[in-house]
């Protein structure tokens, strides 16, 4: 079933030319989350003329689900963005109203850090940026953590999910050392079988097509047992949200 909540998110950003247009071009990273009807997007660009513009930034601050907060030597040098934004952005997360994402735009001082106390960074490990090439492989790092958050939000069987993906992942590369191994242990054995010697010369010809067929009956059968695992194992994550929705309306019945 598709989710009917749409998930706000409130740019806070400072106003540097240079950290807007970064702004701006995450949002059209994310213009495919919000064409997908998953989220929506706040920023202070959209302030109609004549609104006091103070109190439109704290109104839709107070209502957003996800509040990305951009990073920047312009940000941290702001008194408002530092003192009043942040600092309210960081009372809705700890109160569990919204979700506070940082996004590091350019290198800074890492004592930004101390205001905001376990909160999610991207890009991924703490990378500026600026530092990747080009911006827009960030940008995309950015969208799909910005975009798991969103799901966990709105998606009720997302933890299900992510365990049957990392579950599947971890057999899928079990199942590939295992047939890696087969196959190094198959080369030595059919070596061993088909090497030339004195005693056995006479008999090789007869002996060949026996082993061959026992080689490849053995090795087709393993092959095949883990293409049927991995098919199952490729089919869990489209079954498992039919079954989370089957289980809840079962569970709204009996109440």
């Amino acid at each position: 079933m598709p989710n009917t909540k749409v998930v706000k998110v409130f740019y806070c950003c400072s106003d540097s030319v240079q950290d807007e247009e970064m702004r701006q071009k995450l949002e059209n990273h994310l213009s495919i989350l919000k064409r997908q009807g998953v989220i929506t997007n706040w920023h202070k660009g959209m302030i109609s003329p004549g609104k006091e513009w103070e109190s439109e930034i704290d109104i839709n601050l107070k209502t957003a689900e996800i509040i990305l907060v951009l990073i920047s030597s312009e940000f941290t040098a702001s008194d408002y963005h530092w003192d009043v934004l942040a600092k309210q952005a960081m009372e809705q997360h700890r109160a569990k109203i919204s979700r506070v994402i940082t996004i590091l735009l350019r290198p800074v001082d890492n004592y930004w850090k101390v205001a905001f106390p376990n909160v999610k960074v991207l890009p991924k490990d703490g990378r500026p940026v600026t530092k990747w090439r080009p911006y827009d492989n960030a940008f995309e790092n950015i969208a799909i953590g910005i975009r798991e958050v969103a799901e966990e939000l709105t998606d009720s069987t997302f933890f299900i999910k992510k365990l049957l993906r990392w579950l599947r992942a971890i057999v899928i590369n079990v199942a590939k050392f295992v047939l890696k191994a087969f196959i190094s242990v198959g080369t030595v054995i059919f070596s061993y079988l088909f090497r030339p010697s004195k005693s056995r010369r006479r008999n090789r010809v007869s002996n060949i097509p026996v082993r061959l067929v026992i080689f490849f009956v053995v090795g087709g059968t393993f092959i095949s047992f883990i293409y049927q695992k991995l098919n199952i194992l490729l089919e869990i994550p489209l079954l498992a949200p039919r079954a989370c929705h089957q289980l809840s309306q079962i569970t709204e019945a009996a109440r």
